[in-house]
């Protein structure tokens, strides 16, 4: 089995929530999905190809070209007209200058468009192809994490919370409903946490090989009241 599908706790009740919660979390961040889980983005949608629009790019990067071009013409005949098309002009030397400054800038900025065509074309069709592979990629990592989801969680919460027609993160909340309960979590931990700091306090019952791995154990149980937010614990020592 792969690590990707490998499963170290099963989602049975809220005891096992913070354990499972945080491999959860660790996969999310690997696939780079965090954000979506937490509802700040939706996924890449699959591009195609009425998406794929490179004439859109052409015309702003002609529209800017000619802009540009018609300001400079302007300054270099130091002249003031209406900055573009279709515009009414008070005299006939405006109307006139405008023409004269009009044609230039749309020759000039044909050549520009003519020497940069390939270049822009190409550029929009890597910029598709990247969109493809991010959506692609992103498919793949919600597959395995799919199948992580099924083995991982306890038949009960599957039957109950992962319907066909909903997505990934509807199943996530959807299991956040039942097994997500703080008062009953802080409960356990503050258990746990007394059971094992009253070993540290017998002194004898802990060995001096087992130190090492007592310490270990209670920062795993510190970590877990940190993240249900039991802020009042101190450490021992």
């Amino acid at each position: 089995m792969s690590n990707d599908e490998a499963v170290t706790v099963i989602l049975r009740s809220p005891a096992d929530w913070l354990d499972w919660h945080q491999e959860f979390r660790t996969r999310a961040r690997r696939y780079d999905l965090t954000d979506y889980f937490d509802g700040l983005r939706e996924l890449h949608q699959k591009p195609t190809a009425i998406s794929f629009n490179p004439m859109e790019a052409i015309d702003q990067f002609r529209a800017v070209r000619y802009r540009y071009r018609y300001r400079e013409e302007a300054r270099n005949r130091n002249v003031s007209v209406p900055d573009g098309e279709n515009v009414n002009f008070s005299t006939e030397v405006q109307h006139t200058q405008h023409n004269q400054i009009d044609a230039i800038a749309k020759t000039r900025s044909d050549e520009d468009y003519a020497a940069v065509k390939d270049h822009l074309i190409d550029s929009k069709k890597e910029e598709f192809r990247a969109r493809e592979r991010k959506y692609s990629e992103e498919m793949k990592v919600l597959d395995k994490l799919e199948k992580w989801l099924y083995k991982s969680v306890d038949q009960r919460y599957k039957s109950a919370h992962f319907r066909a027609d909903q997505s990934l993160r509807e199943w996530y909340e959807g299991l956040k409903t039942v097994a997500y309960k703080p008062h009953e979590i802080e409960t356990e931990l503050r258990t746990k946490m007394a059971i094992h700091l009253a070993k540290f306090q017998d002194r004898p019952s802990v060995k001096r090989d087992q130190y090492e791995q007592w310490i270990r154990d209670w920062e795993t149980l510190f970590e877990k009241e940190v993240q249900v937010g039991m802020g009042e614990t101190k450490s021992p020592t």
